[in-house]
């Protein structure tokens, strides 16, 4: 991570817009072997076994993304002068500056997987990454702004200069 920053006024950070390929691929898959198990149901007059198994197999995986990306769309962290507040749709996390005892990050991919606690409470995000698949593009992940977010978090807290720890790097508050 560069230097640390100052908040300048309040901001609002979210996560890369989520990609709907995989989400829309698994519920037309859900769907087709849906489709293909009653034709052949309604042929022999009986349901074949492994199709529900695959039926259950892309509709759990259609689930878990869509949820996944319903999760990422409703989160997001403001920063204004007074501290920080983390908002998802399962979690509410708000830390004052001066309740932030430690950040933590851990490399991740092409960016950094960041964890910050204090006041008995923490909430992680990832720094921008991407994935590319071959034919399929590629996909971006985590928050865009993530690296200027940790720094304003930095910044604003007052931690100490970042010490190595595993394979990232941890700033805690000065004693």
């Amino acid at each position: 991570m560069r230097t640390p920053a100052r908040v300048m006024g309040p901001e609002t950070f979210h996560p890369a817009e989520p990609n709907r390929r995989g989400e829309r691929a698994a519920w037309l898959l859900t769907l087709a072997v849906i489709a293909v198990a009653g034709f052949a149901a309604w042929r022999t007059g009986r349901l074949p076994p492994l199709s529900m198994f695959f039926a259950f197999f892309f509709g759990a995986a259609a689930i878990l993304i869509s949820l996944g990306n319903w999760m990422d769309v409703n989160t997001r962290i403001e920063v204004d002068e007074a501290g920080l507040r983390y908002r998802s749709p399962v979690r509410q996390v708000r830390l004052g500056w001066g309740e932030v005892e430690e950040v933590y990050a851990m490399p991740a991919g092409q960016g950094w997987r960041v964890t910050v606690s204090g006041a008995g409470h923490s909430f992680g995000l990832r720094t921008a990454s991407e994935l590319t698949f071959a034919g399929w593009g590629n996909l971006a992940y985590g928050f865009p702004q993530g690296e200027r977010l940790v720094r304003l978090i930095l910044g604003q807290a007052g931690l100490a200069e970042p010490v190595a720890q595993d394979r990232g790097w941890v700033c805690r508050r000065r004693a």
